[in-house]
């Protein structure tokens, strides 16, 4: 099973690097770029903690991206230990630096996908343009050949599972979250409950 994954893998990822074209090596080397370290994704939600209404989102957000950090980069990774296809690739042919971590699952397409699945939830009206960016994001990934089609795609499911899991453990630990800061600062409430 492991060996037609393996060879879809690699039939797939050639079909994708033979549409390369200058403007689109630019445009995907532009999407990794603001993936990286989920940049675009904090640039999201870290604003939406300063009004009341959006903060429940981006707390959501940051978790989510935490969970996925470390269930995706800190574990999974780290058990599967997958080479990246652009191991065996000169590094003169290579669009990108080479990352010098594992292969499976891709980070960049975890972390999209888990902020992409809090938005659904949570604020639906803007989920179409997160999602095309998280596509664009985990597309970039297989185009600059340091992601194989199966690492992207199990990075999506882990990242939805995330995101969701995010959003609803949010439901059950923000009224504790009030009750604590109330505690302290009886007029302050952080999230609406």
């Amino acid at each position: 099973m492991f060996a037609k994954i393996r060879q879809w893998d690699i039939a797939a990822l050639s079909k994708i690097i033979g549409v390369r074209k200058n403007w689109l090596n630019r445009l995907m080397i532009f999407v990794t770029t603001i993936g990286n370290h989920g940049i675009v994704w904090f640039m999201l939600a870290i604003p939406m903690l300063f009004f009341y209404e959006l903060r429940r989102t981006g707390m959501s957000i940051i978790m989510a991206m935490a969970v996925a950090f470390l269930s995706g980069e800190m574990i999974i990774k780290h058990l599967v230990k997958r080479n990246r296809p652009c191991k065996s690739v000169e590094k003169e042919k290579m669009l990108i630096r080479i990352p010098i971590d594992y292969s499976f699952p891709s980070g960049h397409s975890t972390s999209s996908f888990a902020v992409f699945t809090v938005i659904l939830l949570t604020m639906p009206q803007i989920c179409i343009p997160v999602f095309i960016l998280a596509s664009m994001i985990a597309f970039s990934r297989m185009y600059l050949q340091v992601h194989y089609p199966s690492d992207v795609a199990c990075g999506i499911i882990i990242g939805m599972i995330c995101g969701y899991v995010s959003v609803k453990y949010l439901n059950y630990a923000l009224p504790l979250l009030n009750e604590l800061v109330q505690y302290y600062y009886p007029d302050c409430v952080l999230f609406q409950i």
